[in-house]
Parts: structure tokens; sequence; C-alpha cells
């Protein structure tokens, strides 16, 4: 399979997994039963979401975790320049998100909001983020949107960039935090190394503990001047590589479900929960039983779905997956227009 497909795949991926969480984020998988007669199995209508009515949101609707994802290829391609450079990919990506924010805010994070109404009050990239207070910057924010910075450096020879740096960069746009930061160089990488290799999966542990640990300490990247915040996801993905390594997948996923927290909605829990549930299975059925499992499960299945993407392509979604997404052809558009731009065949 050629990594074009496979950029196609994680783009929607993302859509599909978010598409199939939407109407069910937040709940419990009591709630679901109790809801919809059981586990959900195909795109169900949003009964009782607390930001979106079921009126209007169709069926197969996406929200903001495919919204800020498009936002930031568009913001990459638009920020290609001769010669290319930091600045120009930012600032576009920048503009991308004060457009995102002008069309619709719904589902939107308070990190996201505040930081993206600086940026259209005329703040620059490198401020709009700052913040006091070591509870912001802690959600889903930037690992649910970053992917299409994976396929960037997955595109590129080894060395040219993009450096985990820019992921630092990009983070601090909107949530200034280490843990943040952190997130969004796991997440780069992982769907950099699966759409480069048919058979990453094996090594992502390895690939995560050098990012987290030796990356860090010989300066590939930069996040002292980032605010702390009160965990640190580096103890969840050692906690996540010793149970992989030690237990059976059953053992392995009813004790990572109670160590991260159920997938909650602050990404210290739901991104190792995302990736524990990866490990365990790469396939359709993983995708619904992670949204089935409870939490944040639109950013859980979103993320899930970009790395099913990134490693299987669009073959991996049977038909009525694709069929019943709401915003496909735009999905496939840009992803086609982001391969384009950066020379992936």
């Amino acid at each position: 399979m050629n990594m074009r497909s496979k950029v196609v795949g994680m783009f929607v991926g993302g859509g599909v997994g978010d598409a199939l969480g939407a109407p069910i984020e937040t709940w419990t998988p009591e709630k679901v039963a109790e809801v919809h007669g059981g586990p959900i199995t195909e795109y169900v209508p949003a009964i009782g979401h607390k930001w979106f009515k079921e009126d209007e949101f169709p069926v197969g609707s996406t929200t903001d975790d495919t919204q800020l994802t498009l936002a930031t290829a568009k913001g990459l391609i638009a920020g290609d320049k001769d010669p290319p450079s930091i600045e120009s990919y930012m600032d576009a990506i920048a503009q991308e998100h004060c457009a995102a924010m002008t069309a619709s805010t719904a589902g939107w994070g308070g990190s996201t909001k505040e930081a993206i109404r600086r940026l259209q009050n005329n703040v620059h990239w490198r401020e709009s983020g700052k913040t006091n207070n070591p509870h912001r910057g802690t959600g889903n924010g930037v690992p649910m949107k970053i992917a299409p910075l994976g396929a960037w450096y997955a595109s590129l020879t080894p060395g040219d960039g993009p450096d985990a740096q820019f992921c630092v960069l990009y983070s601090a746009m909107t949530h200034y935090s280490k843990m943040s930061a952190l997130a969004g160089i796991l997440h780069t990488f992982a769907i950099g190394s699966l759409l480069r290799e048919q058979q990453a999966v094996e090594n992502l542990i390895d690939t995560w503990l050098a990012i987290l640990y030796t990356m860090g300490e010989e300066k590939y990247y930069d996040i002292d001047h980032l605010n702390d915040s009160d965990d640190d996801i580096r103890t969840q993905f050692s906690a996540l590589s010793g149970h992989y390594t030690t237990n059976n997948s059953q053992v392995r996923t009813e004790i990572t479900d109670r160590i991260f927290g159920d997938g909650s909605c602050y990404v210290f829990h739901s991104m190792p929960f995302t990736y524990a549930r990866f490990l365990k299975e790469q396939s359709f059925q993983g995708l619904l039983d992670i949204v089935n499992a409870g939490g944040d499960t639109d950013t859980n299945g979103s993320m899930y779905g970009q790395l099913l993407g990134a490693l299987h392509g669009t073959e991996v979604f049977p038909d009525w997956v694709i069929e019943g997404l709401v915003g496909y052809d735009e999905i496939v558009e840009t992803a086609e227009r982001f391969c384009d731009t950066f020379g992936i065949e």
C-alpha cells in the first residue's frame, strides 16, 4: 500500500472515529446501553447531547476534532512557501484556526477558544496560548488535531523536519503546557511511524519512551518554558509499557482502563487509554470498542481512527461507514490536496 492511501486513511479514520463517538461523548458504557439498547454498531443520533441538538446534528456528523484537524492540514498547505519556514507554516495554521472559529465553535474546549480568540485579536501565535492557570491546556485539544504534522513528518527525509520543536510551537499556540506538548509530539511521531512502516505497531512503545526521555534529554525539543501540570504524562506511558510487555491483552485492557481514568477528557488519561486499546487491537471492531468504552468518546475514537487509517488505509473501514460520514468529500479533498502539496505518492 502506498503512503498516499494511508494518509487519506488517516484523515478519514479520524472523521469516522469522531462521528461514531460524538453522540455519546462523556457517557459511560452503561448509559450507552440504556439509551441505545447496547453497544453502538453504527452512527447514531445525538440524543440528549450536552452541546449538539439532535435535529441540528445529522447522524454521521463530526465535531471540532475533525474541524481543527482539517484546519491544521489547510494551514500546512497554505504555509508551504518557497523557501518554507516555521513562521510561514505557523502563520497559516493560526489563520486557518481563526477561520474555523468564525465558522463554528461547537464542542470547542475552553483553552482552544481563549487562545484562538486572542489570535483573532492580533495576539501572535507565540503568545496566544499563554496562561497562568496550571489547569489550562491539559485537555485533548492538541493530540486530537495534530495528526497532519505526523503525515508531513512521514513525507520527509528524516532530519529534514518537521522536528519535535515544531510540535511544541503548534501545541503552545492553544495549550501552553508541557503535558499537551508531549502528547502532541507522541501522536505526531506515532502517526509518522505507522505511515512509514506497515509493521510499526510493535515498535511504538520503544518510540514513545525514546521521545519522552532520550529525545528530551538530548534537547531534540525544549518544553522547559511551558507550564507544569499536576501530573506527568510520562508516568502513564511508562506504566503502559510495563503492562504491554508483562500482561496478556485481556488483563492489560482491564488494568489500563482503570489506570487511565476510563478515557476521560483529561489528556493524561485519554491518550494512554487510546493507545493501550490500539496496541491490543488494530481493527474496525477495535474502533467500535473504544467508542463504546465511554469517556471522551469522540476524541478517543478520532485518535484511534487516525492510527488505524494510517496503518491500513481506508480499506479497513466498511462501505457503510464511508457512505454515512457527513463531510466525507471535504475530508478526502483536503487529504488529496495535502498529499499533492507535499509530494506524497
